[in-house]
């Protein structure tokens, strides 16, 4: 018997939103200091204009995701999902939950997946911050 072809939930994020911006220029992915761990780099080859990677700096990775979305565009922003939480929360309710902006977050390593790598990257009050904010819908 044939093993099942395995994807890992990241690259199947990455493969289908690749998929999406070759076909719609205003698919924009943003993340900060997370195209390897979030599978992006091969995006950002494909499509450079379509990415922007800006360092550790989750914030700014707000920020720059709330004014390509203030452009018009559609805006994918990644990154772990303990710094999502925690570094930019502030952004995220000001941004997203408050003026209502459609940004796509999207979180990778939630709960304490990311172990090995310290309890800086664990996600453990991810879910109890963002589902306090008005306005925000998490999956």
């Amino acid at each position: 018997m044939k093993a099942p072809n395995k994807i890992t939930c990241r690259k199947s994020f990455t493969d289908t939103l690749l998929e999406l911006a070759t076909k719609d220029k205003e698919i924009v992915a943003v993340t900060s200091d997370a195209s390897g761990s979030a599978t992006l780099t091969y995006f950002g080859k494909a499509l450079p204009e379509q990415f922007v990677e800006v360092g550790i700096a989750e914030q700014n990775m707000i920020g720059i995701a709330a004014g390509l979305a203030m452009d018009g565009d559609m805006v994918f922003a990644t990154t772990y999902a303990s710094f999502i939480a925690v570094r930019s929360l502030e952004h995220v309710r000001q941004h997203l939950s408050h003026l209502g902006l459609n940004i796509k977050i999207v979180g990778s390593a939630a709960g304490v997946v990311a172990a090995k790598s310290g309890v800086s990257h664990w996600a453990t009050e991810d879910l109890a911050f963002t589902r306090a904010l008005p306005n925000i819908m998490v999956f």
